[in-house]
C-alpha cells in the first residue's frame, strides 16, 4: 500500500482532502493516516500544509488550475475510488481492534454498526462528507469490497453488461429460510435496504416469543422475548429508561406488522390513581394505548397478560386481538370496573379463548357462568355458595371442553354445604376433604378437591 500511494501522489491527496473534510483535526488525522499508511511517505510538516495552506486556501494542488476545492472530489471518478480505498483502509484497521472513536472520531456509528454492514455505514458517511448524489451504493459497495479483497486498481472499468445477482435474485424458498432466521431488529434493517426486500420481509410471517410494554411514573419500556425457533434463540435489548411517550411509539412500531405472531403480549400499566393525579401527562398516554392498538388488521396473540390498577384497558386492547387465536387472558388488576367488563363478557375473543387466570387479591365480583366456556379458569372470590355449586352441576360439569379450576376463597366454606350437593367426600388429604364427580355416559369424572380456602376442580378418567 506504501508503494502505491507512492506512485500515486495524485491519489494519496484526494485521501488528504476526504480526510480534511471530514473536520477531523490534524493530529487526529496525522495519527490515523500513519496507522494506516507508513509515515515516511507524508512528513508532519508537509501533512500539516496541506492541511492549513493549500485546503485552508482552497488549493487542491498549486500545479493544477484553481478549480473549487469541492469539486475536486465529486466530478473525479478516480478521486471517488480513492476515497473508497482510504475507507477500506479505516475499517481493516479497526477489523484490528482500534477503536472507531479514534478512527471516526466525528462518527455516531459504534464498531458493531460498522462491523455488522461495514459497506452501508462507510457509504453514508461517504455521501455525507463529499456529497448525498456523487454515488450509488451499489457502486459504492463494488469497489468497498473489492478494495477489501486486496485490489487497488482505481482505473478497472466493471463490465455493464455483466449480470450482477443480489440477494433477490435467489430462489423464494431459500430468501424465506433466510428470513424465518432473521429476528425482528435484523428483518427491519434488511427491509430498509431496498424497496423489493421492504416488501418480501413484510410479507413473512414472524414468530416471536414474548413482546412486554412497562409504563409507569418512573420507568418505561419495551422488550422482546426469544424466537421461538428450537434451532435459534436470541434474546434482544431492552429498550428501557425511556419515556411513556417514547416506549409507546416504540411498541406501535412493532405491532403494526399483520405478519406478527407472539405467543405473549403483556402489558404492565405500573400506575394506580394516586400516580395518575400527579403524572396528569402518564394518564394521556395510557389513553393512547387503545389507539396504538388500532389497525387494519388482528394482532395474532396466543396470550395477554395484562397487569393494571383497573380493568379498563382490558376491554379497550381485547378488541384488537384475533379471536380464535387468542387463547390465554391472564390479569392482575386492584379495582374491577363492572361497566367495562360487560363489554368484555360480550367479545368474540373473550368467548373464544380457552383459559382465564385472575391473579390477585381483590375478588372476581362477576356471575361464575361467565367463566365456564373456558377450558381453565382460575379466580378469587369472597365466598363460595350453594347457588355457585349448583351452577357448576348444571352447567360446568356438562361442558365437553372444560378441563380444570381454581378458585380461591377469602371467607372459610361451609363443608357441610358442599356436601348437600356433592354427597360424602371419598377421602381427605391433611385439611382437604376430595369429592367425585361422574360424568353421565362416560368413564372420567370430576375430582373436587375443598379446603376452607379453595375449590379445585379436574377432569380425570
Amino acid at each position: 500500500m506504501t508503494d502505491f500511494f507512492k506512485n500515486n501522489p495524485k491519489f494519496l491527496r484526494h485521501c488528504l482532502l476526504y480526510e480534511y473534510l471530514q473536520k477531523n483535526t490534524v493530529e487526529e488525522a496525522f495519527i490515523v493516516f500513519c496507522m494506516m499508511i507508513e509515515n515516511d511517505i507524508v512528513k508532519k510538516e508537509e501533512f500539516q500544509c496541506y492541511y492549513y495552506n493549500q485546503f485552508e486556501e482552497g488549493i487542491f494542488d498549486k500545479n493544477d488550475d484553481n478549480k473549487p476545492i469541492t469539486d475536486i472530489l465529486q466530478r473525479d471518478k478516480y478521486a471517488l475510488r480513492a476515497c473508497i480505498l482510504y475507507d477500506s483502509l479505516k475499517y481493516k484497521m479497526a477489523e484490528f481492534g482500534h477503536s472507531t472513536r479514534f478512527l471516526w472520531p466525528k462518527s455516531n456509528s459504534t464498531f458493531y454498526e460498522i462491523k455488522s454492514n461495514p459497506s452501508f455505514a462507510m457509504y453514508k458517511n461517504f455521501l455525507k462528507v463529499i456529497g448525498e448524489d456523487v454515488m450509488e451504493y451499489r457502486e459504492f459497495d463494488f469497489w468497498f469490497y473489492r478494495f477489501l479483497n486486496g485490489e487497488y486498481d482505481l482505473k478497472c472499468e466493471r463490465d455493464e453488461d455483466k449480470k450482477i445477482y443480489e440477494l433477490m435474485d435467489m430462489p423464494i424458498d431459500v430468501m424465506e429460510n433466510i428470513v424465518e432466521y432473521l429476528n425482528i431488529v435484523d428483518r427491519i434493517k434488511l427491509s430498509k435496504t431496498s424497496r423489493s426486500l421492504q416488501t418480501f420481509v413484510e410479507d413473512q410471517k414472524l414468530f416471536q416469543k414474548t413482546l412486554f410494554l412497562g409504563l409507569s411514573c418512573y420507568t418505561s419500556g419495551v422488550s422482546l422475548g426469544d424466537i421461538v425457533n428450537s434451532t435459534y434463540t436470541q434474546s434482544y435489548r431492552s429498550v428501557e429508561g425511556c419515556t411513556p411517550e417514547q416506549a409507546l411509539l416504540c411498541f406501535k412500531s412493532i405491532i403494526k406488522n399483520p405478519k406478527l405472531h407472539l405467543d405473549s403480549l403483556e402489558i404492565e400499566l405500573d400506575v394506580g390513581q394516586n400516580w395518575l393525579e400527579s403524572f396528569p401527562s402518564l394518564e394521556k398516554v395510557i389513553n393512547v394505548l387503545e389507539g396504538a392498538l388500532k389497525f387494519t388488521h388482528y394482532l395474532n396473540v396466543k396470550e395477554i397478560f395484562l397487569a393494571e390498577y383497573s380493568w379498563d384497558q382490558l376491554s379497550k386492547i381485547l378488541p384488537s386481538l384475533k379471536p380464535g387465536y387468542l387463547t390465554t387472558i391472564r390479569i392482575v388488576s386492584y379495582n374491577p370496573n363492572e361497566d367495562s367488563m360487560k363489554k368484555v363478557f360480550e367479545t368474540e375473543q373473550w368467548k373464544r379463548a380457552k383459559c382465564f387466570e385472575f391473579i390477585s387479591g381483590h375478588e372476581f365480583i362477576w356471575p361464575l357462568h361467565h367463566l365456564y366456556h373456558f377450558n381453565e379458569f382460575s379466580v378469587f372470590l369472597e365466598t363460595f355458595s350453594l347457588e355457585n355449586i349448583r351452577q357448576m352441576k348444571e352447567m360446568l360439569f356438562k361442558s365437553t371442553n372444560f378441563k380444570k379450576c381454581t378458585v380461591m376463597v377469602r371467607r372459610i366454606i361451609n363443608m357441610s354445604t358442599i356436601e348437600q350437593e356433592l354427597g360424602v367426600y371419598i377421602r381427605e388429604y391433611l385439611d382437604a376433604r376430595i369429592y367425585h364427580y361422574p360424568i353421565p355416559n362416560s368413564t372420567e369424572y370430576f375430582e373436587i378437591t375443598i379446603d376452607y380456602e379453595a375449590i379445585e376442580i379436574e377432569r380425570k378418567k
